[in-house]
């Protein structure tokens, strides 16, 4: 049976016993309940085919497991598999009942999930609503009780009554958005909805979407369930979901912009909207809507300009996805902590977060580790999954949830309101300081010239020394170093020193992990960056690029250095940022005024 708008005294909670008695059930939350509404966003046909056959599959199969966990990052599309999920399942009357925690989550708590599911099951099914007023029937006072007391006594024992006298095959419970409900109501929900296997025998199932939160994956690793990651899916897959929403909606919005014959807006500015979407259906989604509500003609035209040179405007697909970070910063604060804590936890986040935002490539969690010298970012990184492609194999790589995230990170402008930003100079400087540290270690000694003294496969090299070899220029110049030259203080000098000894044994390492085609770009970006008074800094560099394009066609060739003079500084400075900031100046979150 289908839950309507209008369903009378059973969706506002009162019955009544065949007496005239009316009984109360207490509060419900009718807006979070599934209904069949024209406005809301369903699957495409066409769309999230795989998806959606998986989920089917999972509920008709007779040794699955009782609940299945749907996981995505922010704007992956959650929360529309869902709704579809629950309309498909309600066609065939099978949806005992669905409820959804998205959007404004004040008074809601595991009481209310009870009472709000229990309004569902009585509209659903006669037995369960009998059911239902005999328990209010015999304690009155049910309403004022415990969620657990609510659960057994208006759901789990209502549930057994159907799988007594149903020849129905199995029903399905939809729960969307737990994530975002307060993490001890969260743990609790999922508790009571642990409890349904023991009264109902297999036939009742629970399909729960969410991000990956913290909460979620630590109370469901000790629940058996059937876990699909989103994030898991072909990147083709995706895009062509994506290239099948965003020609769905433009068709329609063709016929505001009256083209003529031509179609509107073309194949390639598709497929470059695909691309910026970057699997993130919630770009796409809102790219549409934010177009569509152009109306006029060259206000649609003009906000297409926006979304393909990726403004942000009121309404704009990047605004969108700027509001969902900060909504996930905020999130890694508990309510809990005092000013102190919070404090704290700002600090950290900031950290991890400018180090993040200044990765030029993606790292595992392994490979961090080694490269920032640091064995705690796993409790860092737990509360973000949401925002991050965190594998579950610590030595594949982390990567950003959509590019534009590093963007946000450094933008005081686009965080202005929250003082969430990070500076990315400083991420940039550890960064630099971390890869020469990693670089001069594996260099331990000076080397004679012609002598190669570096592994000969790029498998023998470890991932974070690989990267170091690959990108600590770009951290010197990240970091608003002017110049490379030995008088300079902190990482300009530190980088002249390494160059001064190690240049010839850098320039064979990265020969050896096979990326010698990037270095004459890298050399002359060292060229720019030296001091044009260290002439004989310069006059080394010229000679090696000279030299760059016979020795990047000729892989085996090493690349001998002339004679140098020995340095007559063999003491590193302290490491300060150059310009006269000290390294030591420290960045954090402001999460004070959030709700």
């Amino acid at each position: 049976m289908k839950i309507e708008d209008n369903t009378g005294p059973a969706f506002s909670g009162q019955f009544y016993a065949g007496t005239g008695k009316q009984y109360n059930i207490a509060s419900v939350s009718g807006e979070k309940i599934y209904l069949s509404k024209e406005q809301d966003s369903f699957c495409l046909d066409g769309t999230r085919v795989n998806v959606l056959k998986n989920i089917v599959e999972w509920a008709d199969a007779a040794d699955s497991p009782n609940m299945f966990w749907l996981s995505g990052l922010v704007g992956t599309g959650k929360s529309t598999i869902a709704r579809t999920v629950a309309r498909d399942f309600d066609r065939h009357s099978r949806l005992a009942a669905s409820i959804s925690f998205s959007g404004d989550l004040e008074g809601i708590d595991a009481g209310l999930f009870a009472t709000t599911i229990a309004v569902q099951l009585a509209n659903f099914d006669p037995s369960m609503k009998d059911a239902i007023q005999e328990a209010l029937r015999q304690c009155p006072l049910l309403r004022h009780q415990g969620p657990l007391q609510k659960w057994t006594r208006l759901v789990l024992k209502p549930l057994a009554e159907w799988v007594k006298t149903s020849k129905q095959s199995s029903l399905l419970m939809v729960v969307d958005g737990l994530h975002s409900c307060v993490e001890r109501e969260a743990c609790l929900i999922i508790h009571l909805l642990s409890s349904i296997p023991e009264y109902c025998d297999g036939r009742v199932l629970v399909f729960l979407a969410s991000r990956p939160e913290w909460i979620m994956r630590t109370e469901l690793s000790r629940i058996k369930h059937r876990r699909l990651k989103l994030e898991d899916v072909d990147e083709q897959v995706v895009d062509n979901d994506i290239r099948l929403l965003l020609s769905d909606a433009f068709s329609k919005i063709a016929v505001k912009v009256q083209t003529g014959n031509e179609p509107w807006p073309g194949d390639d500015t598709i497929s470059q909207l695909v691309k910026s979407a970057e699997g993130v259906f919630l770009w796409a989604a809102t790219a549409c809507q934010y177009i569509s509500a152009g109306r006029k003609k060259e206000v649609i035209c003009s906000r297409l300009e926006n979304v393909k040179q990726g403004r942000i405007t009121k309404g704009s697909p990047q605004k969108r996805l700027d509001e969902a970070y900060v909504a996930v910063l905020h999130g890694s604060v508990s309510r809990d902590w005092d000013d102190e804590e919070t404090s704290v936890q700002g600090q950290v986040v900031g950290d991890f977060l400018s180090r993040m935002a200044a990765l030029q490539a993606p790292l595992s969690v392994t490979a961090m580790k080694k490269l920032l010298g640091k064995e705690d970012i796993d409790s860092t990184l737990d509360e973000f999954h949401s925002i991050f492609k965190i594998p579950d194999d610590a030595t594949r790589p982390i990567d950003l949830h959509h590019s534009s995230m590093r963007a946000f990170l450094i933008s005081r402008e686009r965080c202005v309101s929250h003082q969430a930003w990070v500076r990315g100079r400083l991420g940039h400087l550890e960064m630099a300081n971390r890869c020469l540290s990693l670089m001069k270690e594996s260099f331990k000694r000076d080397r004679s010239p012609g002598e190669v003294d570096v592994p000969p496969t790029p498998e023998s090299i470890s991932p974070e020394l690989q990267y170091a070899y690959c990108y600590w220029i770009q951290h010197v110049q990240g970091s608003d170093t002017i110049y490379i030259r030995k008088s300079a203080k902190g990482i300009g000098g530190r980088a002249h020193l390494f160059v001064e000894k190690h240049m010839f044994q850098w320039i064979e390492a990265v020969k050896s992990i096979g990326k010698a085609g990037l270095l004459r770009e890298m050399i002359d970006t060292l060229f720019l960056m030296s001091d044009t008074s260290d002439t004989e800094l310069r006059d080394r560099l010229s000679d090696v690029r000279k030299s760059i394009s016979t020795f990047a066609v000729d892989g085996t060739k090493p690349l001998s250095p002339p004679v140098s003079p020995s340095s007559t500084d063999n003491g590193e400075k302290p490491m300060q940022v150059f310009g006269g900031v000290s390294c030591t100046e420290k960045f954090v979150f402001d999460f004070k005024g959030r709700d």
